[in-house]
Order: structure tokens, then sequence, then C-alpha cells
């Protein structure tokens, strides 16, 4: 069994976090719709507003990389965004589906179908604490690359490798693992997008830092000391 094989065993069988992984009953599903999960542990409104800063409004097409139980896409697609997803645990990605209305792919095999059938249509990539999880970081930025528009955003939120955290955070050794092979940091994102415009940034940012984000990106700009348990990169493709 080769590690992509291992991957998809484990996120289609021992993985569980929470309230990321475990699909919400009837009853809290209906509310959660009601209130376009409003007050919700995993609500959306930072990302959307991070999407906005980054010229993504009603209409753009998104690709929601790693969207669980479909959760985050709907809460987009109630802000006019267009969106398609992948996530490898099928039975989430079934929720999604059946019980959310998400446009999700959840078989890598046909992620790569995808992307080559829709290279270059995307206007963002957007992943949230799912770059440390998988095989390989950069196989993701390639499927992003491939996806995305020339001008079209790529956005990650992960935790925080950076050394600037690490002095910080005195728990950083803890961080990763099983569950979390890779440590994300400035200096892999720099190098995996050195042709791209970029920013990194200390995640998450106020309104005010929201507004210079788009216009201080740079090669790369950093927002912030790099130092919350969470980093953000925003890159535009060349």
């Amino acid at each position: 069994m080769d590690v992509a094989d291992e991957n998809s065993e484990f996120y289609n069988g021992t993985y569980r976090q929470g309230t990321v992984t475990d699909t919400p009953d009837d009853d809290a599903l209906a509310v959660h719709i009601a209130s376009g999960f409003s007050g919700f542990q995993y609500s959306y409104d930072r990302h959307i507003r991070l999407m906005q800063a980054c010229g993504a409004g009603a209409g753009a097409r998104v690709f929601d990389f790693g969207c669980s139980w479909g959760y985050g896409p709907f809460q987009l697609a109630r802000q006019g965004l267009k969106v398609t997803a992948f996530e490898i645990g099928r039975s989430r990605a079934d929720f999604a589906r059946t019980r959310l209305g998400v446009d999700v792919i959840d078989d890598p095999g046909g992620l790569l179908a995808f992307a080559d059938k829709n290279a270059g249509t995307f206007d963002v990539f957007f992943s949230s604490h799912v770059l440390e999880h998988v095989p390989s970081p950069g196989e993701t930025i390639a499927i992003a690359t491939r996806l995305l528009r020339p001008g079209g955003v790529f956005i990650s939120l992960t935790p925080n490798g950076s050394t600037a955290a690490r002095v910080v955070q005195k728990d950083w050794d803890k961080w990763w693992g099983e569950v979390h092979p890779n440590f994300i940091d400035d200096v892999y994102l720099n190098k995996s997008l050195a042709r791209w415009r970029r920013a990194l940034f200390r995640s998450p940012l106020s309104d005010g830092e929201l507004a210079t984000l788009m216009p201080s990106l740079a090669f790369p700009a950093v927002i912030g000391p790099l130092d919350t348990l969470e980093l953000g990169c925003v890159a535009v493709k060349s």
C-alpha cells in the first residue's frame, strides 16, 4: 500500500476530530441551515471576509479543498459564490452532497481528472487546516496551480510552523504527529510559491489588516509577526 492509499484508508476509517468530522443529526442540521451556521464552531465568516478582501465577490468560482461534511461550501454558496469541493472522507462527502447540496469530489483520481478538465477556471483555491494532513503539500499546490486562472488566488490556513511561532508558542512541538504529518512554515510556502505574488500573515487578520492584504502582495510580504497559532498565506497566480 502506497502513502496515498494509506492516507485514504485512514481518513475513511479511524480519523475523528469532533465537530469537524462528526456529522450532525437532523435536528442540529436544521438549526444550522436555518441560521446559516451563525455561531457554529466552524463558521466560515472570517474565511468569507478573507476571500472578499482578495476580490472574490458573488459569482466567483471557489474550490474548497478538504470540506469535511460540507459546512464550509454551504456557507460560501449562501454568499453567492460558486463552489466545488474535495473531501477524501467518502461518508462526509456523501453527507455534503446529499444533505447540503454541495458539489463535491471524493476520489483523488477524480480530482486529478477534474483539474485537467477545468484547468484555469477557478478564482480561488481555499484550504483551511488541510495541507498539514496530506501526503504531499506540493501535489496539492500543483492541483491549485492547475485549477486557478491567471490572477486567481491561492489561500491556505495551517498550524503555524514558523520560527516566530515556535519561539512564542511553547507547546509548538505538540501541534503535529500522525494526524498532522506536515508542519507548514513560511520557508516552505515561500519556496513552493516562489514565482507568485504573495503575503504571509499571522491569522486571523483584523479588519484593518484585511484592507491592506491585496495591496501589500509582493515577493513576499509579511503582515504582522508570524507568531500566532495559525499561519495564513495568500498568493496570486501569475
